[in-house]
């Protein structure tokens, strides 16, 4: 029974370890972050990408602002809605502003976190029928 156990700590032990079989450039290259400016969020429903830039960054103190970008092929008639939720509590908060810039680029004001913690702003990016794209945007809130 000792023996089995020995083996089973042994493989545990190595099966996480790096593999010698490729160079330390490579592993480096296979495990880096991925490259935001490519695609920060991807909405793989409309096969397009969301790049989000905090213009006054989220506080429990003071509104925040948000820029939200589309890129891909996004149709004409498309709108953007957000809601702020705080999983943790079950609740959200005031109503926030959208403002549509151009067909693609979007500004969220009246970002209203009541308090600090975990909270979500979930982007819904719909046409006049219905729901085409979601995205939730988890963030901590100082």
């Amino acid at each position: 029974m000792n023996f089995f156990l020995a083996i089973l700590i042994s493989l545990f032990s190595f099966a996480c370890a790096r593999p010698d079989y490729i160079s330390q450039a490579e592993w480096d290259q296979q495990n880096k972050p991925a490259n935001t400016d490519v695609c920060q969020w991807k909405l793989v429903n409309l096969d397009a990408c969301a790049h989000v830039q905090w213009l006054r960054p989220p506080t429990s103190s003071e509104p925040a602002e948000l820029m939200i970008e589309l890129a891909g092929t996004i149709p004409e008639d498309t709108t953007l809605s957000a809601l702020l939720w705080m999983p943790s509590m079950g609740h959200g908060s005031a109503p926030v502003q959208v403002e549509r810039l151009s067909a693609s680029q979007y500004r969220i004001t009246k970002i209203y976190f009541i308090m600090p913690g975990d909270w979500e702003v979930r982007i819904s990016i719909k046409n006049p029928n219905q729901v085409l794209d979601q995205l939730t945007i988890p963030l901590m809130v100082p």
